[in-house]
């Protein structure tokens, strides 16, 4: 049976080698979702390249609030001027310690700026390091978008034997936030990605390939699998980027297309929208996750 999946590739405009990989990967049409992250110095300028992209890439916001600058002076004057690393904010998540009003500020201000710099409302919402998740984010996102913005669902969805098996991440960000935020969804009527996969030791990437025919095996129709592609800059500022390069090399081979047809997967075809459309809610085009 023929599966439709959606290929969102994270991380667009943490830098130039991330964003120009990931837009090589739109163009020739082997990933069909991208997440943004407004936080960084290259996002004013990566901006307008998109409304080439939106009509035929789904386009979304990657939520950051682990690295580098907060965009409001609330974040700035209460924890600092660049954000703290992911056990700092998961340890002030999950004990209800984070300011609801500044944690609001924040997150309304890089949605704001998603929309004003691009001309659209974006297709979904994420988070780096799946931050969107955790208890208070995901209210806040919940409360306020759900039913107009889809949220990334981050639980697996997979049968139990399944759940235990390899790289121990993905129980890890599942028992972290992502059932709770599946159930959520639920209770909320929301429409959310079937399957979710893309979780591996990046360590490993020179393997994507065998990593990759695993997530197509564990993902069912309107699943989505997040990847991290990107050329490799020698940025030591990001944790990733001895990995990507593996990633995209695969993504544009011959070897994924075989991948995808011996699995009976392709890839969602967003439906194109006019670009007269797009700026406004009632009729932006959106994912089904």
């Amino acid at each position: 049976m023929r599966r439709d999946i959606y290929l969102c590739a994270d991380d667009y405009a943490q830098n130039e080698g991330i964003s120009d990989g990931i837009e090589a990967l739109v163009q020739a049409k082997r990933i069909n979702a991208l997440s943004c992250m407004v936080t960084t110095p290259t996002w004013a300028m990566r901006a307008s390249r998109l409304k080439k992209h939106v009509t035929s890439c789904y386009v979304g916001l990657h939520v950051n609030l682990t690295e580098g600058t907060p965009l409001t002076q609330a974040w700035h004057t209460h924890y600092g001027t660049t954000f703290k690393p992911l056990s700092w904010l998961m340890t002030m998540c999950f004990s209800n310690r984070l300011n609801r009003q500044i944690l609001a500020l924040e997150l309304g201000r890089q949605l704001k700026t998603f929309i004003d710099q691009t001309g659209f409302f974006p297709d979904f919402i994420d988070g780096h390091q799946h931050v969107h998740q955790f208890p208070g984010i995901r209210d806040y996102l919940l409360s306020n978008y759900a039913g107009q913005i889809k949220i990334r669902n981050t639980s697996p969805r997979m049968p139990t034997h399944h759940f235990f098996d390899g790289f121990p991440k993905k129980q890890l960000i599942a028992c972290l936030g992502g059932r709770k935020l599946d159930q959520m969804l639920i209770e909320k009527k929301a429409t959310f990605n079937t399957s979710f996969s893309g979780v591996y030791h990046f360590k490993d990437a020179t393997r994507y390939r065998q990593h990759f025919t695993q997530f197509l095996k564990n993902s069912v129709s309107h699943g989505l699998i997040m990847c991290h592609p990107g050329h490799d800059m020698h940025d030591h500022t990001d944790p990733l980027h001895f990995s990507r390069h593996h990633e995209f090399d695969y993504l544009m081979s011959d070897a994924y297309l075989d991948d995808m047809r011996a699995m009976n997967c392709v890839l969602i075809q967003k439906q194109r929208v006019s670009c007269d459309g797009i700026n406004s809610k009632n009729n932006r085009e959106t994912v089904e996750f």
